[in-house]
């Protein structure tokens, strides 16, 4: 192996020992692509054996698409087969969360699903976590 290829595969190597799964870039790695990890994940939570995700994003970015000109980003956005909302976040220290900050991205699930379904009284149940260190 060359060796410019091994000091890069070595500092790689170095970093991921360091990162843990509150490490959101290597969050969205575990999560990516992988509908099994993100159900598991959700059932663990909300101790619900019967949950099953439909679909789901991770990193699903909102950029300034509001009045305000607020962005958003939610860490894992999922529907389950009955057409209910999750987003989780995963946040490594909790100082300084507020319930605003759950209440942004209850909102943004709200926005989905008006744009999916219509009116609010059809709108199914959204639940948002903030899964934190401590």
């Amino acid at each position: 192996m060359d060796q410019i290829v091994l000091k890069q595969y070595e500092e790689c190597r170095q970093k991921l020992k360091q990162m843990r799964m509150m490490d959101d870039t290597l969050m969205k790695c575990v999560f990516k692509d992988c509908k099994p990890a993100v159900e598991l994940v959700l059932r663990i939570i909300l101790r619900r054996d019967d949950l099953e995700v439909k679909s789901f994003s991770t990193g699903k970015e909102y950029e300034n698409d509001n009045i305000n000109g607020l962005s958003v980003c939610l860490d894992v956005l999922a529907e389950d087969k009955d057409g209910e909302l999750y987003s989780a976040e995963i946040i490594k220290a909790n100082k300084g969360l507020t319930p605003k900050q759950a209440r942004v991205c209850s909102s943004r699930m709200a926005i989905e699903m008006l744009l999916k379904e219509g009116d609010f009284p059809d709108h199914k149940e959204s639940y948002t976590i903030f899964i934190t260190e401590d």
